[in-house]
């Protein structure tokens, strides 16, 4: 479905280290599918393709795509002193399970946003889903700190259709955004819909139009909806439709 470059299904097997990848398929027999490997970017799937390293056939692995709904005060990152990580949600059988690659979440989602997000153990498939070039949406619901009059909503809707400049902040450098697309729910709701996903965009394009955000919830990438029956916290499986629709669009 989402293939692998071998490097790194290589690594998933712990039979050497991304950096000595190279050198190690020109000096052993890597077999996928009876074709000898030998370029590190050779893309194949550790589940239905046959990979065999000096006549040892490799036990299939199979990818594993979730769904979860990230609570606030949870952070995205490996490690932390202060916050609770992502990964502290995920069961201790599944973290080391035999014959899977690392979980690592699609992208993030700052530790005071919730909603929805995606974790794999295929690096092709998040690189897909994050990747610019792809443009998938993003759509958050979102909470205004200050109330907004039917002029100023049109005002913003415009003007984020448009594409709105955004100053450097932090390691983000300046960028104008891409068409995003406001619908309006309250005086200070609204879901806003986005091609990218850039570090604080959201806050940092509501600050550019004089407003802040006060609650923030990511509710659909794609055409793949946060399943409401998750609770903070909880997570499942994508269902094959699911990763289907990524492929057909």
């Amino acid at each position: 479905m989402f293939k692998e470059c071998i490097d790194n299904i290589l690594v998933h097997y712990k039979i050497c280290s991304l950096r000595n990848a190279a050198s190690f398929l020109r000096t052993h027999q890597v077999f996928v599918n009876d074709e000898r490997i030998t370029c590190r970017n050779f893309l194949c799937d550790s589940f239905s393709d046959k990979i065999c390293v000096d006549n040892k056939i490799l036990p299939p692995a199979k990818n594993i795509y979730l769904m979860m709904n990230k609570p606030c005060d949870v952070v995205c990152t490996t490690t932390s002193d202060k916050k609770t990580l992502i990964y502290d949600l995920l069961p201790q059988e599944l973290l080391k399970a035999e014959n899977l690659g690392k979980i690592h979440t699609v992208g993030r989602l700052d530790y005071d946003t919730e909603g929805l997000i995606f974790l794999t153990t295929n690096g092709k498939f998040s690189n897909f889903i994050a990747s610019p070039q792809t443009e998938i949406q993003k759509t958050y619901f979102v909470t205004l700190q200050n109330q907004v009059s039917s002029s100023q909503k049109q005002k913003y809707t415009e003007l984020l259709e448009e594409g709105i400049f955004l100053p450097a902040e932090n390691k983000s450098p300046a960028f104008t955004t891409k068409k995003a697309t406001l619908i309006w729910k309250s005086d200070t709701e609204c879901e806003l819909t986005i091609q990218e996903g850039k570090f604080h965009q959201v806050k940092r394009m509501f600050v550019a139009l004089g407003n802040s955000v006060e609650k923030l919830k990511r509710i659909k990438i794609g055409n793949i909806e946060l399943d409401k029956t998750l609770l903070p916290g909880e997570f499942r499986a994508l269902t094959l439709q699911e990763l289907n629709s990524f492929i057909q669009n």
